[in-house]
């Protein structure tokens, strides 16, 4: 990533009025995403996601704030110069939004039939386009021939016909199958890959957050929680005090599977310190468990735990029952030495 920021949001808030008053759908979002990055915003429905991606390209113009695109702040541009903007952003969205009395290749082609661009370029770049997304074989069909995940590469096909720098993704694959979401995930890995282009992925779907996100920025009620890597937001402890600590649960679980798991501990007699280990990185592949009964002679029952690759690097979370022992606090601080996060659930006497 360079230093300077593609997309920048300054300060940037959002209202408008309704029936119940005024509402807040953005409030001081502040905010920088890089070039060639992907970055996923998450967050409750009606948290102010759709709203956020919508500012980038000045479909909803912000109350209040600045939001730059190129070091261009996009509020100062005259209409002619915002339409020009406009070719460098693509855009997809949960419907597809294809024109259903015209064929996939007409649709692919009709971004750049208004921007006047020459018919031997058009058509140079939709078959390009087609090859890409892997549907050559059905450029002359018509929508209601394609499958969802058919659809959503023709749309993504679309949205990168005036070759943007940016693509905006609003729920790009809450309407597909897993298959489907995965197919298409691959696509837009592979795009951002070859071509460098930044996407920003609004979602409601955490796996496709640990799929193919760089960062993730957690919004609520209109305001930013965090933002963060994409290893380190499901690798972190939770902090009950802080205000994100609900938020963040949601998302990387925790709280009410803690208290169910206490109380099947307490039915099964199952007594000693009740800890959560978070690690990622190279902590994941060690023997750190190992460590603790060999080297400090705990004796250390596993009660559930999970790998996956996020972000491509290793995440894992246990829960482990340690029995009372002399050396459990030095055991402790050995395992946080390494870069692991120890949360102590409970003890149960």
């Amino acid at each position: 990533m360079t230093t300077q920021p593609i997309i920048e949001f300054k300060n940037l808030s959002k209202s408008y009025d309704s029936e119940q008053g005024r509402v807040d759908a953005l409030l001081k979002i502040d905010l920088a995403i890089y070039p060639g990055e992907i970055m996923g915003v998450v967050g409750p429905s009606g948290a102010g996601k759709s709203s956020l991606l919508r500012c980038i390209n000045l479909l909803e113009k912000p109350t209040a704030g600045h939001i730059f695109v190129n070091e261009r702040d996009q509020l100062l541009l005259s209409a002619h110069e915002l339409r020009i903007a406009r070719h460098n952003i693509g855009m997809i969205f949960q419907q597809f939004n294809l024109l259903s009395t015209k064929t996939v290749w007409q649709n692919i082609a009709l971004p750049l039939q208004i921007i006047q661009t020459p018919k031997t370029d058009i058509k140079a770049r939709v078959n390009e386009l087609l090859k890409l997304v892997g549907l050559s074989d059905r450029a002359q069909h018509y929508p209601s021939q394609l499958s969802g995940g058919q659809k959503q590469r023709v749309a993504v096909a679309r949205a990168l016909a005036t070759r943007p720098q940016i693509l905006l993704c609003d729920e790009a694959t809450s309407a597909l199958d897993p298959a489907s979401t995965q197919s298409i995930l691959e696509l837009l890995r592979e795009i951002n890959q070859l071509f460098g282009i930044t996407i920003v992925l609004i979602t409601h779907e955490i796996e496709v957050v640990k799929n193919i996100c760089h960062r993730v920025a957690l919004i609520e009620n209109g305001r930013i929680l965090q933002i963060k890597r994409v290893t380190e937001f499901f690798a972190q402890q939770i902090d009950p005090l802080h205000p994100s600590h609900e938020a963040v649960v949601s998302y990387i679980g925790g709280h009410d599977w803690d208290e169910r798991l206490l109380s099947i501990c307490q039915h099964e007699q199952i007594t000693g310190l009740l800890l959560r280990i978070r690690f990622h990185g190279a902590s994941a592949a060690k023997p750190l468990i190992a460590h603790l009964v060999k080297d400090f002679g705990l004796d250390v029952n596993i009660l559930q735990a999970n790998l996956e690759f996020i972000g491509n690097e290793l995440v894992g979370t246990m829960i482990v029952q340690v029995a009372t022992h002399p050396h459990i606090d030095a055991a402790l601080a050995f395992l946080r030495s390494k870069n692991v996060i120890v949360e102590e659930l409970a003890h149960v006497p």
